[in-house]
């Protein structure tokens, strides 16, 4: 960002607004987080070669889904945490998660980030951590101040391919399967299941691999049952992670099993769809 954009970023993000409360930070400093956070990846080398390498997303898909990096810089940008307009932001900002309520750090540092948009509007903001962290700490981070159960980045279709996270979603877009969706939170839950059929999903595809949960596997699929959805099951010898690391053979290989379960199961392949 140049000292002329970073001047006009902080001139808005601090100007003062006759909206009340969080919704002056959700509906107008949030976004401008974002777009910062979109910033700092562009000029940032190494994120920017994991999201293409590791991920598999090309620069199209960035700019589309304004997808970031936090490198921690934001908060710098910010007023002296003990002055008025300092406390009145950062407050705001724990309050909707982006910043760590005890520390007060960004909550998506180190993280590539994807603002969760729906209807136009921002309702949260998802992280994955583009390298390994020194301390443990979760690979994945998630705030959602808003509405958004499932990720559903493209025109639902009546079968959807369940992702273990958005950006994989978005990777699997890139070579033609654009009906990948994400159930967010940790587990599936009524709220998904509406989500879901309210967008005329009847149908989720899962992938599995030797290192899978049974036990999880067992109890989505009982819940799947119980929200009268037809589930169906890819097993695949590799995790269907890092897909900017997959090679040909591996391509291959999920697009024949994809569209052999899907066959059986009286669908064709959302990648030859005319």
């Amino acid at each position: 960002m140049t000292k002329s954009e970073l001047a006009l970023f902080q001139a808005n993000l601090f100007t003062s607004s006759p909206i009340s409360g969080d919704t002056h930070i959700i509906e107008r400093q949030a976004p401008m987080a974002v777009q910062f956070y979109h910033r700092s990846l562009l000029g940032s080398a190494k994120p920017m070669a994991f999201t293409h390498s590791i991920l598999g997303l090309s620069r199209e898909t960035i700019d589309e889904f304004n997808i970031g990096f936090c490198d921690r810089t934001l908060s710098l940008e910010f007023p002296y945490h003990k002055t008025r307009e300092g406390i009145k932001l950062r407050g705001g900002f724990k309050r909707i998660g982006l910043l760590n309520g005890e520390t007060g750090h960004e909550t998506m540092r180190g993280c590539i980030t994807l603002p969760l948009v729906t209807d136009g509007e921002l309702v949260g903001l998802y992280g994955l951590r583009y390298s390994t962290p020194r301390r443990k700490q979760p690979s994945l981070k998630c705030s959602v101040f808003g509405h958004m159960p499932v990720f559903i980045p493209f025109e639902p279709q009546k079968l959807a391919l369940v992702c273990d996270n958005p950006f994989v979603a978005l990777g699997l877009a890139e070579r033609g399967y654009r009906n990948g969706v994400t159930i967010l939170g940790d587990d599936w839950c009524e709220l998904a299941s509406s989500e879901l059929k309210r967008n005329g999903i009847e149908t989720l595809v899962v992938f599995t691999d030797a290192t899978s949960d049974e036990d999880a596997m067992g109890e989505f699929r009982s819940d799947v049952v119980d929200a009268n959805m037809l589930l169906c099951e890819v097993a695949l010898p590799f995790k269907v992670q890092k897909l900017g690391k997959w090679d040909d053979c591996q391509w291959r290989l999920f697009d024949k099993r994809l569209t052999r379960v899907l066959s059986e199961a009286g669908y064709r392949n959302e990648r030859y769809q005319a």
